[in-house]
């Protein structure tokens, strides 16, 4: 059996993967160590995203928009969901949404702003407008 060490970006983590398959003798080698990637340029953030709701989570949890963008959130457990901004100054929350049902949110202003499931307070996330 061999044993190949990969690595997988996921985000901004790195996670080192363990590939296990059949085949010719060698040694089973386990990764030693994983580095950072280099960072990515820092283009101009994006004037849309997209987040999903799925299993109970955002995801992803945190995203990255321009100032004047919209983030668009799409439900797709069996379970309603709320999009619920924490902080004063952020912009209105997203009330109840029903499995495939889609909403928007602009973002005028430069800021962290950090919201939750009204419904379920175990699933959180962030939007950064810069």
């Amino acid at each position: 059996m061999r044993v190949l060490p990969r690595s997988l970006l996921i985000g901004t983590a790195l996670v080192a993967l363990t590939v296990v398959g059949c085949g010719g003798g060698g040694a089973t080698k386990e990764p030693t160590s994983t580095q950072a990637p280099a960072k990515a340029s820092s283009g101009a953030a994006p004037k849309t995203a997209s987040e999903q709701i799925k299993d109970f989570e955002f995801a992803p949890t945190s995203i990255t928009v321009a100032a004047g963008g919209k983030v668009t959130w799409t439900n797709r457990d069996t379970a309603n969901h709320t999009v619920t901004f924490s902080a004063s100054g952020a912009p209105k929350s997203i009330g109840n949404l029903r499995q495939d049902q889609k909403a928007s949110v602009s973002f005028d202003k430069a800021g962290t702003y950090k919201y939750v499931c009204q419904y379920h307070p175990n699933m959180h996330g962030t939007v950064v407008v810069r």
